[in-house]
């Protein structure tokens, strides 16, 4: 697996590019900072297969209009977060003064899907929590997951917003402690981590703690 990782402001959003040996890739939360990522596609001879979204807030969709049009791939969005996209481009977003370019995902994605690059896959897991149509893509033959806005180095995200249930986001995080120990984690924000290095605070996380 060949990674590009991107930490972009203001929000120290993680963006990855993940080609495989023939350099067949997909991009995961396009956020700011497009430019970037395509002097990387271009520089490096890559064909983006898919664009990946973990779920549809704001900061990790703000550029899929602009990689989908200059990459002509597809995007990809859980079913339930599937509605964020339009609603972005319409009333844009609380934390930021301008509304997100319009557009559609060609496919709606769910538990167990996967994306297939020559010698990787990608395979979904649905963990809801953050928003409802959260997931995290597993990439098993790597002992990666990408886990957007549900696993972070040293915390979780914000389940407080519109779709936000804290007892979905513990089964979720929860479900992330049954990958191997030695898993590595690349989070929506933030740097990357292990799931050992997470699951002694997440093993005694309750719903009821983070309502408190």
């Amino acid at each position: 697996m060949r990674l590009f990782a991107y930490r972009v402001p203001p929000l120290d959003n993680a963006v990855y590019v993940i080609a495989d040996s023939r350099g067949d890739a997909v991009v995961i939360d396009p956020s700011f900072g497009e430019q970037e990522v395509l002097r990387t596609i271009r520089a490096n001879g890559l064909r983006v297969l898919e664009i990946l979204n973990s779920h549809g807030h704001f900061d990790h969709t703000y550029a899929d209009a602009a990689i989908k049009a200059a990459t002509k791939a597809p995007l990809a969005i859980h079913h339930l977060d599937a509605y964020r996209l339009s609603e972005n481009a319409s009333a844009g977003s609380a934390f930021f003064p301008m509304r997100q370019p319009r557009v559609e995902a060609e496919r709606t994605i769910d538990e167990g899907d996967e994306t297939r690059l020559a010698d990787l896959r990608l395979v979904v897991l649905h963990t809801p929590g953050h928003t409802e149509g959260s997931v995290c893509f597993h990439v098993p033959e790597e002992n990666a997951v990408f886990s957007g806005d549900t696993l972070f180095n040293s915390g979780l995200g914000r389940t407080d917003l519109p779709g936000g249930d804290p007892h979905a986001m513990v089964a979720s995080l929860h479900r992330l402690l049954t990958l191997p120990d030695a898993t590595v984690v690349y989070p929506g924000h933030g740097p990357r981590t292990t799931i050992g290095a997470e699951r002694s605070w997440v093993e005694p996380l309750s719903a009821e703690g983070l309502i408190a």
